[in-house]
């Protein structure tokens, strides 16, 4: 399973209310409706454990993670 399809997986079981709503590696997170302020304490700490990354706060941006390829980006940017 590729860094997106683990990402969408942990989004779409754990965070999306409605289940017959799909997301894609494009989707806006915030803009959309599928992220507020609660469920995204828990995709940051999911994201920190299955990746061995620390996210500090002033890295929680839009840039980073409203969307799974943006989130895919900033982990191999911490990654490399």
């Amino acid at each position: 399973m590729s860094n997106a399809d683990q990402i969408i997986k942990y989004i779409t079981d754990e965070i999306l209310e409605d289940e017959d709503q799909v997301i894609d590696e494009q989707t806006s997170l915030f803009d959309g409706g599928v992220l507020d302020s609660l469920n995204l304490v828990t995709l940051i700490s999911f994201l920190e454990d299955t990746h061995k990354i620390k996210i500090k706060s002033s890295e929680v941006t839009l840039e980073n993670l409203n969307t799974v390829s943006n989130m895919i980006n900033f982990i191999d940017k911490k990654l490399a």
